[in-house]
């Protein structure tokens, strides 16, 4: 049995719904009835039966009449997945995550939600606003500085930064180096003083390879974009690199 919290007014609906069933049938449904479970004796009364009805058939039978009533569903055909499809697609323009929309639809993967969402253009936009706080933390994720190696704050070899293979420098520090998960971390210290010609992209090819390896063993979604961030920080610096020697 899955067990799933609702907000209150699905709750309400619900009670309301089984008070309904208890009206009809003058019983109250056992916890263990299914919850549409009101069908005819042979003698037409209303009772409550142990098999759950089909939803699918009930809208199969009455979606004629609906259209009917309706003009512009003339031309759909109704059926319980689209409202499914409704579901789901305003649970994620809310901003649900995953393992919500997955839980709400009922399904053990989250491969096959893609095919229950259906974003409009103006979903994509609002997506887009929500996020630009969070997109101007990753564009500013580099909070160094980026100069000529002549221009380091201490040029001395002890206050270099090498890449990720140990053979060209990328920066210096301006202040004590700590070596805390150098050379990746410095790139989000505002201690780092980037430079122009350095091995930047030999420390990208670093990051990426790791987030590839992540990908391939099948880790969590937590860590293959552990790296994101320190990626971000490092394309910071290789485009403000780029564009300097296009304006030059």
């Amino acid at each position: 049995m899955i067990e799933t919290s609702m907000p209150n007014s699905v709750g309400v609906a619900l009670r309301l719904h089984l008070e309904l069933v208890e009206r009809i049938t003058g019983e109250a449904p056992k916890k263990s009835s299914p919850l549409f479970c009101i069908s005819r004796s042979i003698e037409g009364k209303p009772t409550i039966q142990g098999k759950a009805i089909s939803i699918d058939a009930r809208v199969g039978q009455t979606r004629t009449r609906i259209a009917a009533l309706v003009p512009f569903l003339n031309d759909h055909d109704l059926f319980t997945r689209r409202f499914k499809h409704t579901k789901l697609t305003h649970l994620a323009i809310l901003g649900a995550p995953l393992a919500v929309l997955a839980r709400a639809g009922y399904q053990t993967s989250t491969v096959s939600l893609k095919h229950y969402v259906n974003l409009s253009e103006e979903a994509f936009v609002d997506y887009e606003n929500r996020l630009a706080d969070e997109h101007a933390v990753i564009f500013d994720a580099f909070r160094g500085a980026l100069i000529k190696s002549s221009d380091a704050t201490n040029s001395d070899i002890e206050h270099q930064i090498f890449d990720s293979d140990l053979n060209d420098p990328v920066g210096s520090c301006a202040a004590n180096p700590c070596d805390v998960f150098a050379p990746v971390g410095c790139y989000t210290c505002p201690r780092f003083e980037a430079f122009t010609d350095g091995a930047h992209t030999t420390v990208m090819k670093f990051l990426k390879n790791r987030k590839a390896r992540a990908q391939q063993m099948s880790l969590s979604a937590e860590s293959i974009g552990r790296d994101d961030t320190l990626i971000s920080a490092v394309q910071h610096v290789i485009d403000a690199i780029a564009a300097r020697n296009n304006d030059a």
